[in-house]
């Protein structure tokens, strides 16, 4: 049998098995044939005689209540129509009779029993209920009315006596049928059982021809799923199943085949990857090189034309130097765009999430701008909705560097008129704030200049494009500000667009949705404290932008604000008995009459004497002498912040009238600093108690003491540490005041070291002593016994208060640069250092108290230096600022991870490197008390 079925095919095997169960079905079947006709006979009788005979005598006597109940319906509602309704039950009756007789349901002589039995009821019931309708009544109705319902019974007691007929024959069918049933059950049960012997050993007998190698071939696909690709399938016989594995070790062949090419393309794939990534990487690094190396020279170029162009220049010479620096301006624009450029194509840019206050950036920009609007004779004009909350959550400097780019496109592409800056809420703002804790900004940069066609909107934001060629011949530009724009608004999720029509200016709007900063306890300004009650403004301003700003920013605190578009208006208004100010604001550029001429005007009519006037100037402001003579409050340079605008109105109205913006503010505290550090005096004294009492003195001063014994060992100290000051005992062991007065100053002459003040401490008081230690060189002296005032006046005269500012950098124009400077602070010393090395060893010696620290240097780069520094003893508060050709959160990451507190981007610009030393050493005054040498200032190592 087995070697029989392996020679069959895979359809014959399968065929076989239900055939061999078919056979054994069919031999059974046959012998349980005759109970199952019986069943049948009975059956057909029961469905085609009796359960109809059942069914039309229950539906019959259903149609005759049907009748009798209409038929009272329409006696008790007394209509005929529906007596004569009743016809259509009748002919149903009727139907149900005639349908029976066809069928053979019911014999012809009981349809015609039935029939006239029903048409005697019928004819008798309706006319009772006529009768009943038309209202007669007597002994006849009553008659009628009792045939009736005789016939009725008569009928519907036959009707029931059929269906009981009916129901006992289905009865005794079905006991019979159920006997017949029990048979062909057990007939029908012992052919499924042979069937499922015959069944298993079909089964059997295919199992090993069929079923096995199906299982088989299961087992081998799995393993090559499972990357096994030297699995074959065995091959067991010539059919079906030999071919499909015959096939699938071809598959596996191929598979295995396929794999390896894969693999090798894989290799390849991650060859180039690698070799892709490095040249990505090679590029960004040149990138980063090239910028470093271009600003580096660039940072000499732009310093010394600036320092230049302050110096006394004949015509041609200023026309040469300006386009030198207007070159130089354009080509570090040009590098920072590529720059960023390229790391948005790298996909390298990271938008920070930090909290900012972003109506400060607006009005940082407008103010940093309004130098380039000034000399092209523009306005610009600055305006943050005051409701806004102001502190979001985001990158503040690529917010700054979108504003300052679409701002001075504005700037550049305007030729009159004005520039603005607007940010309002988006539409559904506060419901942003409500459900998201967002706010939405719409962001807005318009100016009146040339405008941009339909045609030319469409690809202004592309790379390297601008509106057309003459534009980029006008007014240059490299085409990628707008493009860089785009893409770090998009990466910070906002949208921009532009709206324009030529010859009439343009406003490029982008939107933003930021994440609340924890900063907004208080959302816009604060308005507590301010009592603007009753408070009338007239503000007189020709552009009607300014006085919109204006009136928003003042009506959120109450004051009533009248807006004049000219000065004659607004002397009409004053002049006006029913108007009543507190205060004008006027701007002082206006067609016809300025705002001088409106200010003379008024202070020649004495009832205007108590009237307050600010005025508003876009060129930096009136002179002190007009500013006087006219009484002007306050002096403020377009664009005026919102905040700056409340403090003037608040101090103006209080009667406390500031200075004007062109005036020198004196600071009387010498630095106000965090990262002050304590003067350092060397105290040379032999003598155990006047060691005490001068230490004490002077640490009770604040100030920071060692002691050295004898003259030899104060030549050592000064040999390792430059100190602010050396009180000099005169006699001592050793080495006595004037010898090692002399091997200090022969020292620093050989090195080149600053002089360090040495003040005598002596008991001779002698005429004429003081001038031999002058002699010594010496610069003052104090006798013994020490008096507590007149040591710390002596020891406050002669130490320098300003600040020591380590510069370090390995290019000499780069120190000669900071040196230029800073020439012009003589509030600040300044030492030198040309590596890292030397700047560590050079705050190991003295007092710094801040450091700027190139990052890229030979024998030790600004990395190093910063970290060897935060590990001295004085080095952990220090301020350290970077300057660097860098750019990028990554590389500003660096710096402060390795310790910087702040950086300064190369160029170095005079105005940001003064603004960063202010803000970490504070802000000076005037040294009036020494008359320090210059010379004493510098020092390079």
């Amino acid at each position: 049998m087995k070697n029989y079925l392996t020679t069959l095919t895979v359809k014959h095997k399968i065929v076989f098995v239900p055939l061999l169960a078919t056979i054994g079905f069919l031999l059974v079947f046959m012998v349980a044939h005759f109970y199952g006709k019986r069943n049948e006979t009975l059956l057909n009788q029961i469905e085609s005689r009796l359960v109809p005979a059942l069914e039309l005598s229950r539906n019959l006597e259903q149609i005759l209540t049907n009748i009798q109940r209409d038929l009272q319906d329409a006696v008790a509602s007394s209509d005929e129509i529906e007596v004569m309704a009743t016809a259509i039950q009748r002919d149903k009756f009727l139907s149900q009779l005639e349908k029976g007789e066809n069928n053979n349901i019911i014999e012809a002589t009981e349809k015609k029993l039935l029939k006239n039995k029903f048409d005697e009821y019928y004819k008798l019931a309706k006319e009772t209920s006529n009768s009943m309708i038309a209202g007669e009544t007597g002994e006849e109705i009553i008659k009628t009315l009792t045939e009736m319902t005789q016939e009725y019974n008569h009928l519907k007691k036959k009707l029931q006596t059929n269906s009981k007929i009916s129901k006992d024959k289905i009865h005794v069918f079905f006991e019979m049928t159920q006997q017949n049933s029990f048979k062909s059950q057990m007939t029908i049960g012992l052919a499924i059982m042979l069937s499922i012997i015959g069944l298993i050993a079909s089964t059997k007998a295919t199992n090993s021809s069929v079923i096995q190698p199906l299982l088989e071939l299961v087992s081998s696909v799995g393993k090559i799923a499972e990357g096994n690709y030297e699995e074959r399938a065995a091959i067991i016989a010539n059919d079906e199943i030999g071919y499909l594995s015959n096939a699938f070790n071809n598959m596996a062949k191929r598979i295995k085949m396929t794999i390896s090419n894969l693999q090798d393309t894989a290799r390849e794939l991650g060859t180039a990857k690698e070799i892709a990534e490095k040249a990505s990487a090679a590029k960004s690094e040149f990138l980063v090189n090239m910028s470093h190396e271009i600003r580096t020279p660039l940072n000499a170029v732009m310093g010394m034309t600036d320092l230049t162009l302050e110096t006394e220049l004949n015509s041609e010479q200023l026309d040469y130097l300006t386009v030198v620096q207007s070159s130089s301006e354009s080509l570090l624009s040009l590098i920072n765009d590529i720059l960023d450029f390229s790391k948005i194509e790298a996909g390298q840019v990271e938008i920070e999430q930090t909290t900012f206050d972003f109506r400060t950036i607006v009005e940082d920009v407008a103010d940093m701008l309004s130098v380039r609007v000034d000399a092209k004779g523009l306005e610009i004009l600055c305006y943050v909705e005051p409701d806004l909350p102001l502190w979001v959550v985001g990158d503040p400097t690529r917010l700054r560097q979108i504003l300052v780019n679409l701002t001075g496109n504005a700037i550049k592409f305007t030729e009159k008129g004005l520039v603005s800056i607007k940010v309002e809420a988006m539409q559904q703002a506060a419901e942003e704030v409500d459900k998201e804790n967002n706010v939405g900004l719409h962001f807005m940069v318009t100016d009146t200049g040339i405008g941009i066609s339909k045609e030319q909107q469409t690809k202004i934001f592309e790379k390297f494009s601008q509106a057309d060629s003459s534009t980029t011949r006008k007014f240059g530009g490299t085409g990628l500000g707008l493009s860089i724009c785009k893409s770090l608004i998009k990466l910070m999720g906002g949208r921009l667009w532009l709206e324009s029509k030529p010859g009439q200016g343009s406003t490029f709007h982008f939107e933003l949705k930021l994440p609340l900063g924890k900063s907004n306890e208080v959302e816009g300004f604060d308005r507590n404290g301010h009592n603007f009650k009753d408070i009338s403004v007239l503000v007189i301003d020709d552009i009607s932008t300014n006085r919109f700003i204006l009136q928003k920013t003042l009506a959120v605190y109450g004051i009533k604000v009248k807006e004049a578009e000219s000065g004659a208006q607004g002397l009409s208004y004053l002049h006006d008995s029913k108007q009543r100010f507190d205060l004008i604001i006027l701007d002082h550029q206006m067609p016809e009459m300025d705002g001088v001429q409106v200010a003379q005007a008024i202070r020649q009519e004495t009832k205007f004497d108590s009237l307050k006037i600010v005025m508003l100037s876009s060129w930096g402001g009136l002179s002190t002498q007009i500013q006087q003579d006219l009484d002007i409050a306050y002096s403020v340079t377009k664009p005026i912040k919102q905040s700056q605008l409340i403090e003037i109105l608040m101090k103006v109205l209080n009667g406390n009238e500031l200075e004007s913006e062109t005036s020198v503010k004196v600071v009387e505290s010498i630095h106000d600093s965090q990262f002050s550090l304590p003067h350092k005096v060397l105290l040379v004294e032999d003598n155990p108690a006047n060691q005490k009492l001068a230490k004490k003195l002077l640490e009770k001063a604040n100030y920071e003491v060692e002691v050295a014994e004898d003259g030899q060992l104060a030549v050592e100290a000064v040999e390792r540490f430059h100190y602010d000051l050396i009180l000099m005992d005169i006699q001592m062991p050793v080495m006595d005041g004037f010898a090692a007065t002399k091997k200090i100053r022969s020292a620093e002459h050989d090195l080149q070291e600053a002089r360090i003040p040495i003040v005598a401490l002596t008991a001779h008081a002698i005429s004429g002593y003081r001038e031999k230690c002058l002699r010594y060189d010496m610069d003052d002296f104090i006798t013994k016994p020490i008096k507590k005032k007149i040591l710390l006046d002596a020891v406050k005269t002669w130490i320098d208060p300003r600040p020591v500012i380590l510069c370090v950098d390995d290019i000499a124009d780069n120190r000669n640069l900071l040196k230029s400077y800073l020439k012009k602070a003589p509030e600040y010393r300044l030492v030198f250092a040309q590596n890292g090395q030397e700047a560590i060893d050079t705050f190991e010696s003295r007092t710094i108290s801040l450091v700027l620290m190139d990052m890229e240097m030979p024998v030790m780069n600004g990395y190093e230096a910063t970290a060897g520094i935060r590990s001295l003893k004085n080095g952990k508060h220090i301020p350290i600022i970077a300057l660097t050709a860098h750019q990028g959160q990554t590389e500003i990451n660096k710096f402060l991870q390795a310790g910087c507190t702040d950086y300064l981007e190369k160029p170095i610009r005079k105005k940001s490197l003064l603004n960063i030393i202010e803000q970490y050493l504070g802000k000076p005054s005037l040294i009036e008390s020494v008359d320090f040498n210059e010379n004493d200032r510098v020092v390079t190592l």
